[in-house]
């Protein structure tokens, strides 16, 4: 967010690893979704982001990449992009039907430190998050 500075994430509970994950009550993550038929996934991205996180503002939207999450088992291919957001316009109402959304804030140190004691375990946001201290600083 360029208001504050500050990386936006969201937080939510995901049975798969519920008591597996370090945060055994929620799971990490960058905003994400289905990609809609007829919709490109930058606009999947961009409409996840105003449901997860209210903002309607976008200011830079950029590809990073498209990967295979787990080619060995499914053909899920996901994009990964890198978007810079205003506080203008921003929406106060959150999520959708029954998502349990909680937004956390983390400063660049806190996220440099959540890479660094390995505690991303979402694949999508660490790569992000690595692309980003790569490319970003």
């Amino acid at each position: 967010n360029l208001n504050d500075n500050k990386f936006y994430f969201v937080s939510q509970p995901r049975p798969a690893t519920l008591e597996k994950s370090y945060r055994p009550d929620s799971f990490l993550e960058v905003p994400a979704g289905i990609v809609d038929k007829g919709e490109l996934p930058i606009d999947a991205i961009l409409r996840e982001i105003k449901e997860e996180l209210g903002f309607t503002n976008f200011v830079d939207t950029q590809s990073v990449s498209s990967v295979y999450l787990s080619p060995g088992g499914c053909d899920e291919r996901i994009g990964l992009f890198y978007v810079q957001v205003t506080n203008r316009e921003r929406l106060l109402e959150i999520g959708v039907d029954d998502e349990q959304i909680t937004i956390e804030k983390f400063t660049e140190q806190k996220m440099r430190d959540y890479l660094d004691f390995n505690l991303i375990e979402d694949a999508k946001t660490l790569i992000l998050v690595q692309w980003y201290f790569l490319n970003k600083k």
